[in-house]
């Protein structure tokens, strides 16, 4: 049976963000490396290398993602309450508005 961990959620958004970036700086790390080999030694990029470029911006992309809805760093609940409040009562109140009360 599995045990539940006594991580926190900010402990554990922290610990994401840690991997996240971690994991980022080494791909990157191992892209300019590899690039930099490729271009000393063969004097081209070849396919391959093209293919790994696309890919580690696709990852940024998915990064991006992950940061702003997984972990919440944008503030949804203002934004849900205020569609919310339109569609049952026909408010339309801006949001600095429903802000202040």
């Amino acid at each position: 049976m599995a045990q539940p961990d006594n991580f926190e959620t900010q402990q554990k958004r922290q610990s994401l963000i840690a991997a996240v970036v971690i994991g980022l700086l080494l791909s990157n790390v191992s892209l300019a490396l590899r690039l930099w080999a490729r271009l000393r030694i063969l004097k081209r990029l070849r396919k391959e290398d093209w293919f790994m470029i696309v890919g580690l911006f696709l990852s940024y992309g998915t990064v991006v993602c992950l940061l702003y809805g997984k972990l919440g760093l944008l503030n949804h609940n203002r934004w849900s309450q205020l569609t919310i409040n339109r569609a049952v009562h026909g408010s339309r109140r801006t949001v600095q508005q429903f802000n202040t009360g």
